[in-house]
């Protein structure tokens, strides 16, 4: 069996995580995938570590980004320790403004490389002196990658032109197990339950607390919302580096009460059937794999115009609003469609005809790399 070396996995529930374990579990007959973990907190447990040994791949740890030589001795330590099993490595990027560090090395060390365009944009940062630097190492990283002899992917053509800059590229899109995400009322009223927010209007977010995310607009918009709702709550399902700030935010704006965190969540699809509308207010998204979950689930979306590509409105039932626009008429979008009906089996129908189905993205990825 062939062995592949997978870059971008990390400790969280994201879109490139989600789209990886899915790939491996259509291919794992074919391809063995060592995944090469970063951004790892040793106060956490692995989340993926069950899910990854039970398709029978293997991982390691890298060390974090700021610890560049101990991390550039790991990688260089990895790379000659699965020479012998393996030519190939599969970098899956969402910023390449640090990817591009082990994207040199390994072709340095004769590897076949494949990069895959996970992103549009660079990551948004709160301080200038870091969004310049960041800046200026994303267009560094770029002119650097179109020297390099690299095999080029990307999640959509708009992802492909971000980051390959007239580079040829080929589109491998990524995919949900639409039959895992099938709307299930008993599971709707068990969560609501739990979470006693049984007769409420549930707004909710899915993804990593991150600024690229712009969570801390969520709470804008649900302090705007409560104003023409009778009773709305948040949920929150995921963690991030921003998670401290966003709790700060709510109880400075005392939402304690009217916002659930849950954390990291094995089940999210449980989770996505307790929300009423699901919220993606980002600065930029690749393509946006919850999205297309939620809709698989008879969930409407409203998604940052924009920001979130017009593709993942595979059910008609997206609504699109500006970032600029302010908060408020976030809220008065939220209260239309609150009032609507949407016809879960026929959006889920939709999901599982569109192009993001997993078994035919894996096929495709398999072709490629195997």
């Amino acid at each position: 069996m062939k062995t592949i070396l997978v870059y971008g996995m990390n400790n969280f529930i994201g879109g490139i995580e989600s789209f990886l374990l899915n790939v491996y579990k259509q291919i794992r007959n074919n391809i063995k995938f060592v995944f090469l973990v970063e951004n790892t907190d040793d106060t956490m447990p692995f989340i993926h570590k069950a899910e990854i040994e039970k398709y029978g791949g293997e991982y390691h740890f890298l060390p974090e980004h700021h610890q560049l030589a101990e991390y550039i001795k790991m990688f260089r330590s990895i790379l000659k320790e699965y020479k012998k099993e393996t030519n190939t490595i599969y970098f899956n990027i969402n910023y390449i403004s640090f990817d591009i560090i082990p994207i040199s090395i390994a072709t340095s060390e004769k590897y076949r490389v494949i990069t895959h365009s996970h992103n549009t944009s660079q990551e948004p940062l709160k301080k200038l002196r870091y969004h310049i630097s960041t800046k200026l190492r994303t267009i560094y990283g770029m002119s650097r990658l179109k020297q390099l002899n690299v095999e080029r992917l990307a999640i959509t053509k708009l992802a492909g032109e971000y980051l390959y800059r007239g580079k040829s590229f080929e589109i491998v899109s990524p995919g949900i197990e639409a039959n895992r995400f099938i709307y299930s009322e008993e599971t709707r009223n068990y969560i609501r339950r739990k979470l006693r927010i049984n007769n409420c209007v549930v707004l909710g977010f899915v993804g990593r607390i991150m600024r690229v995310k712009n969570p801390l607009f969520l709470i804008d918009i649900l302090i705007e919302a409560k104003k023409i709702l009778p009773d709305v709550k948040l949920m929150v399902v995921g963690d991030g580096i921003m998670r401290d700030e966003m709790v700060e935010k709510v109880k400075k704006c005392k939402l304690t009460k009217d916002v659930i965190f849950t954390g990291l969540v094995k089940s999210v699809e449980d989770y996505i059937a307790g929300v009423d509308i699901l919220l993606a207010p980002s600065y930029s998204e690749g393509l946006g794999l919850g999205i297309i979950e939620a809709q698989s689930m008879g969930i409407p979306c409203i998604c940052a115009k924009g920001n979130v590509p017009n593709a993942v409105n595979v059910t008609k039932t997206v609504e699109f609003c500006e970032l600029n626009v302010g908060s408020s008429k976030w809220a008065e979008k939220i209260k239309e469609m609150s009032s609507k009906r949407y016809d879960r089996d026929e959006m889920h129908i939709s999901v599982e005809e569109c192009d993001f189905n997993i078994t035919n993205s894996a096929h495709k990825l398999l072709q490629i790399i195997g």
